[in-house]
């Protein structure tokens, strides 16, 4: 029998996320800031460019259609190598509710939903979870540049920015 899960059944559980791409491929989730509730399903993920106290919880999952996600850590290294490889690049300007602080929930692109299928698929076999995994894991922060939290994205991998100095800071906190 199919059971679906309500914020009733699942109490919030308490984390601080650090930078962060949520991308859920199967079901529903909800993290609280605050007051504030970010909603993120197949389309749409939550991004996180610095480390906040956060609380979630599934909020859709059944028996037959478990909740199922991918957690993919923001390295700053390799969005600042993007970034110096494509000078270029104009990451997306901010366009959602909560991206100035850090936090929004983003529009999944196509692009990244086959990545993402690709990711899923290298970690079954130890020669393409060696080789390809890196790359597509790129690939992702790539498309999370052209996110509407890519500025942010790219705030956070800049030492001389604003955001950089306030992540560096709550590292250290």
């Amino acid at each position: 029998m199919s059971h679906r899960v309500t914020p009733r059944s699942s109490a919030p559980a308490n984390t601080c996320y650090q930078p962060v791409f949520y991308i859920v491929i199967q079901g529903q989730k909800q993290s609280f800031l605050g007051n504030e509730v970010f909603q993120h399903d197949p389309g749409r993920f939550l991004a996180l460019t610095v480390p906040l106290p956060m609380e979630g919880m599934v909020t859709v999952a059944t028996a037959d259609e478990p909740y199922l996600a991918i957690k993919l850590a923001v390295d700053s290294g390799t969005v600042l190598s993007l970034l110096r490889e494509l000078p270029d690049l104009e990451p997306a300007k901010e366009t959602n509710r909560g991206t100035s602080r850090g936090v929004c929930v983003c529009p999944v692109a196509a692009e990244m939903v086959a990545a993402v299928e690709r990711l899923v698929a290298s970690l079954t076999d130890s020669h393409k979870r060696r080789v390809l995994t890196p790359m597509i894991i790129r690939e992702i922060l790539f498309y999370g540049l052209q996110s509407p939290q890519g500025e942010q994205l790219a705030a956070f991998v800049t030492r001389d920015r604003h955001h950089a100095r306030i992540a560096d800071v709550l590292r250290h906190i």
